[in-house]
């Protein structure tokens, strides 16, 4: 059952803003995000120093060649209809399933298939 009017009546709620930090308080907070590598975004006073640069935590990573993606080949009959199936199952039995699948190097649909067909008496 709706009612006519909001559940909760927050448009007659004030929202007040975080309360200013002093000086000190401010102070301490750009000294700790200038430490943790954050650059200010307030606009630069001619009358500040300088701010020294963040050190590097990790090398730059090594100039890698450029690669062109491959296209994604479709191994999906695409006159086939698909339809999904999700299974919950105990974990040591999924991750049964899973390990089977890797070294077989085989799909969950592949795996599927392959065991169905052994059930089924059509194994080769």
């Amino acid at each position: 059952m709706m009612s006519d009017g909001p559940r909760f009546n927050f448009a007659k709620k004030p929202v007040a803003p975080p309360p200013e930090p002093t000086p000190e308080q401010a102070a301490r907070l750009d000294e700790v995000a200038r430490q943790a590598g954050f650059q200010s975004r307030q606009p630069a006073n001619d009358l500040e120093k300088p701010i020294a640069a963040p050190p590097e935590r990790w090398p730059a990573p090594a100039a890698a060649p450029l690669l062109t993606p491959k296209k994604r080949v479709s191994r999906r009959d695409p006159d086939m209809p698909s339809h999904q199936v999700y299974v919950k199952g105990p974990m040591d039995q999924v991750n049964r399933f899973v390990t089977y699948c890797d070294e077989n190097r085989l799909t969950y649909i592949d795996a599927i298939v392959q065991l169905l067909d052994l059930a089924e008496g059509k194994s080769k």
